[in-house]
């Protein structure tokens, strides 16, 4: 078991780019639930308890731009692994997996996910952009209450110009 503890006037931050009507309205009720429920597998005992703010970050935004830095872990498609891309790219990759720990079945917090190779945040490639995957790291299990695990591997990524010189 491990915990996190912040200093005064640090935390997590995330960035919502809204490309459907209304969904940061949801997204805020969400956070509003986790606010007032906990976040994590430890609520029962009294920690994952946070408050939130929001602000607006507007960022520059490159006129032909032919790289991204990603912001978020990335699972690339496999039309997006190419070699010309990845050759003059810059990247570390990380392995995610785990346990289910946060199953709402008991009989499966044992389980250990399959494992996925992601692509860190502040990789920089060569591609004016990247979509990324979502994966299922479901176990292979035999059970009918067996649930997908979800890893988000889409990132937000920040394009921008490298000169060619």
């Amino acid at each position: 078991m491990d915990l996190m503890y912040f200093e005064q006037n640090a935390g997590l931050y995330f960035i919502l780019q809204e490309d459907e009507p209304g969904i940061t309205g949801r997204i805020f009720s969400c956070l509003k639930f986790l606010e007032d429920h906990g976040l994590g597998t430890d609520r029962s005992v009294g920690h994952g308890f946070f408050k939130y703010d929001e602000s607006t970050l507007e960022l520059y935004e490159a006129e032909n731009p032919n790289a991204v830095i990603t912001l978020g872990l990335y699972c690339p498609l496999k039309e997006e692994l190419q070699s010309e891309i990845l050759e003059k790219s810059r990247w570390r990759l990380m392995e995610r997996g785990g346990y289910m720990s946060g199953s709402i079945y008991p009989k499966f917090r044992h389980l250990r996910k399959k494992k996925v190779y992601m692509f860190t945040e502040g990789s920089m490639f060569h591609t004016p952009s990247l979509k990324g995957k979502i994966v299922d790291l479901r176990p292979e299990w035999n059970d009918p209450d067996m649930h997908p695990v979800w890893r988000d591997g889409r990132p937000l990524c920040v394009p921008f110009q490298i000169n060619q010189n």
